[in-house]
């Protein structure tokens, strides 16, 4: 099993792999061996400023050379690393280092942070040499057995977002499967854009790290000029990055027309190589676009349309639905060869799934990822973490003859109907996000019906009038349920807006006040 507590020490056997991330001229490519020398001259520094083993240490970072820096000083160190979002630091971050016990706020690659907490001095630049007045109540000597290193977030789909324990050994099992499930090497780039704060991207550059494959880090902002300049081979994205991907694709009246009689055409034989023959430009100019070398994309974090996944399978683009969560790491997954098109595949290697009589989806682990939550009663963690090393998901599913599984929607998500009936709002918003020019959807109860709030790429009123009816008629026919509502959202859901969650899920108590906000239909 791959060994954190080594991390750094094996970056000395892929000494030419290479983290590229964006500075102010470009994009800048360094070797592990220069990394792995940076993380110990500023492992030196940090101690110089007062932090020591075992502290409690809260992190708040962009995704910068100088994060990666600083998490692999602090893992050598033995710290344990609190790993803040944004929006939690900018809510009451004295509230929260009071919660945490933190005895500082490291700040990487967000310099304006510092600035705005001067009056907090335990608030202070990562890369800094003065030093660290340490904050009165901070845990100065932890948990010195050293087990659970990690105090990461979840999604906040529950309302906030609850802190997890995750633990040493679990993070190098995950290291191992997702070596084993995805078949990496060290000619394979990894490319990286979602928070360093979710625990799903430390579970990449870890791997990355331990198996000598290069890592491309960059905000989202840089993600397209990353694909053309850093020529990545690997991609871990939310569904709204290749929806996006699509829409643009489709949006084009020739290639929707070339899309559609494609479509008709048999999987095999002559008329198969026929269609390969008819869409292979579009094919090159998409992966042109993702720097010509991309072999694998996994996406995941919320359900992605079928319309999306049609699209990426027509033109032979190795798009793979996957399935984790933060608590337990990667769950199944479709993989080449192995994919079955709505499914979010078999379980990987070493994970046993099985469904809960009401179809929840319980999963087993050799070695937990997760322990427990921290600051919440009993009852509340056993409603997650059941014992046994299983987890309850929260989600309902099924499986298929051939161990696929599928995911049906979020229990706490179900809605249930003044005649008794339950409905899956998950279900209706994959149909709805088919309809073109949907870019987005979100299907909440409402009163004695339905309401849908939508983000859609053409805001003319026409469109607008006939989507109506649409949906209208679709949540009719799939639900049997009048839709009361139909409210249009000029802006995506994003994060920024509080309409997504960190995790890029639909955070559907900000979507529920939208709709209160709009009133009638």
């Amino acid at each position: 099993m791959a060994d954190i507590t080594a991390l750094v020490e094996r970056l000395s056997a892929h000494p030419s792999a290479a983290v590229v991330t964006h500075e102010r001229r470009g994009f800048a490519p360094r070797t592990y061996a220069q990394l792995r020398d940076d993380v110990r001259e500023r492992g030196l520094r940090l101690r110089e400023r007062g932090i020591e083993p075992f502290m409690r240490v809260g992190v708040l970072a962009t995704n910068c050379y100088d994060w990666l820096v600083l998490d692999l000083a602090l893992l050598e160190l033995r710290c344990e690393v609190v790993a803040f979002t944004t929006a939690q630091v900018d809510a009451d971050l004295e509230d929260v280092a009071v919660q945490h016990e933190i005895c500082a706020l490291l700040v990487a690659g967000a310099p304006s942070t510092v600035k705005r907490f001067t009056r907090l001095g335990w608030v202070v630049a990562a890369d800094g040499a003065d030093p660290i007045p340490l904050r009165e109540g901070g845990l100065r000597r932890g948990d010195e057995a050293w087990g659970t290193p990690f105090r990461v977030f979840s999604s906040g789909t529950t309302g906030s977002p609850r802190c997890m324990l995750a633990s040493c050994e679990g993070l190098g099992s995950v290291v191992d499967a997702l070596r084993a499930t995805y078949e990496f090497d060290a000619t394979d780039t990894v490319l990286l854009f979602l928070p360093v704060a979710n625990l799903q991207q430390r579970f990449l550059v870890y791997a990355a790290l331990w198996h000598g494959i290069s890592i491309v880090l960059v905000e989202p902002i840089h993600l397209m000029a990353a694909f053309k300049e850093t020529h990545p081979t690997l991609l871990l994205a939310p569904p709204l990055l290749f929806e996006t991907m699509a829409r643009k694709i489709v949006n084009r009246r020739p290639v929707r027309a070339l899309l559609g009689a494609a479509a008709r055409l048999p999987d095999r034989g002559p008329a198969a190589r026929l269609r390969s023959a008819v869409l292979r430009p579009i094919r090159r100019r998409v992966l042109a676009e993702l720097g010509g070398k991309m072999r694998l994309m996994i996406t995941g974090m919320a359900p992605i349309s079928r319309a999306t996944l049609d699209v990426f399978r027509a033109l032979d683009l190795p798009l793979y639905e996957a399935y984790g969560m933060n608590e337990c790491a990667i769950i199944a997954s479709n993989t080449p060869g192995h994919a079955r098109v709505g499914s979010v595949g078999r379980p990987v290697s070493g994970v046993k799934v099985e469904l809960a009589p009401d179809g929840e989806v319980v999963v087993e682990r050799p070695v937990p990822i997760t322990v427990k939550y921290v600051d919440v009663d009993n009852e509340v963690n056993a409603e997650t973490y059941i014992g046994a090393n299983r987890v309850a998901t929260g989600d309902l599913g099924r499986f298929d003859e051939d161990g696929f599984l599928y995911l049906i929607g979020r229990k706490k998500n179900v809605i249930l109907l003044s005649d008794g009936r339950k409905i899956h709002p998950e279900v209706l918003e994959r149909e709805i996000t088919s309809i073109p020019l949907l870019a987005q959807a979100a299907v909440l109860p409402d009163g004695p019906g339905l309401a849908c709030v939508i983000h859609a790429t053409d805001s003319s009123a026409r469109f607008e009038r006939k989507v109506r009816e649409d949906v209208n008629q679709l949540i009719k026919e799939l639900s049997g349920q009048e839709v009361t509502r139909v409210v249009f959202s000029k802006e995506p859901f994003t994060m920024q807006n509080g309409l997504l969650t960190q995790n890029l899920k639909l955070n559907r108590t900000s979507l529920r006040s939208l709709v209160a906000a709009h009133g009638g239909a």
